[in-house]
């Protein structure tokens, strides 16, 4: 099998499109050659006011770190600034300084 180095790494706040059709927004912890380990991951929705993020696993503690397999992965990278962001926003309460 063919290993290929991911273009993010350890601590990065990632998307990853799995084979269901999700979105799913998470902090990387650990890359396996079989799986990502992430933590507080959520999954992209639309709402009116525009994209949102919504936790992806309501019956475990949001600072479990679960494997997502990369079989299931179809793409991954890093998220773009304003969703980095967000997704501190919406999963520690904390919200940064506008950039501009």
């Amino acid at each position: 099998m063919l290993i290929q180095k991911s273009n993010f790494d350890v601590g990065d706040i990632v998307g990853f499109k799995i084979s269901n059709g999700d979105e799913v927004v998470a902090e990387v912890v650990e890359i396996t050659p079989m799986e990502y380990k992430i933590k507080k991951p959520t999954t992209v929705v639309a709402s009116p006011q525009g994209l949102g993020l919504m936790q992806s696993l309501f019956s475990v503690d949001p600072n479990t770190i679960v494997p997502l397999s990369k079989n299931h992965v179809i793409m991954a990278a890093p998220v773009h600034e304003k969703m980095r962001d967000h997704y501190v926003q919406t999963t520690t309460g904390i919200a940064l300084p506008s950039r501009q």
